[in-house]
């Protein structure tokens, strides 16, 4: 609507006859505005350009870990759903944390994610942050929220998984 606004305002000030035609031609160039304003949504926001946060991500592999981070992202334009688990295992493999499935959903600014965790019946109980590094994704968990996730993991992309 901005852009309407300001190509009528500007017809005026350029003393634009207010003959059919070139009524016609100014809604032309109205609807050519705001076609490509609608091509670039969710890609920028605040003139800032948003990171791509959809697919699987886990930190699957890394040997070294004693814990798995699993999250499955859905993004449209700036806003992310899908959900996220975390489990910790023992030296003999017996899982002594985990925080089963949770819903997660957020808003996206940059390559950074303000996401919220939701338990299965509904209760809001982490808030974290996803950041884009490259390949990579951190999640940070507020530390006043519950402690069901790390403070800090490191995760990457792992769509290939379903290509086995």
């Amino acid at each position: 609507m901005k852009t309407i606004t300001k190509l009528i305002s500007l017809a005026f000030l350029f003393g634009i006859s207010s003959s059919c035609s070139q009524k016609s031609n100014l809604q032309d160039e109205v609807e050519i505005v705001t076609e490509n304003q609608d091509s670039l949504q969710g890609k920028v926001k605040n003139d800032i350009p948003l990171a791509d946060f959809k697919g699987k991500w886990s930190n699957e592999g890394d040997i070294t870990e004693d814990s798995r981070m699993e999250i499955e992202i859905n993004q449209t334009a700036d806003k992310i759903d899908g959900s996220i688990s975390y489990s910790k295992w023992d030296e003999n493999g017996n899982i002594i944390e985990g925080s089963g499935i949770y819903a997660i959903t957020g808003s996206i600014i940059g390559d950074t994610v303000t996401a919220k965790l939701y338990s299965s019946n509904g209760r809001r109980e982490v808030e974290a942050k996803l950041i884009r590094e490259g390949e990579n994704l951190r999640f940070i968990r507020n530390p006043n929220s519950y402690p069901y996730f790390p403070n800090e993991q490191v995760v990457w992309r792992f769509d290939w998984i379903d290509h086995m």
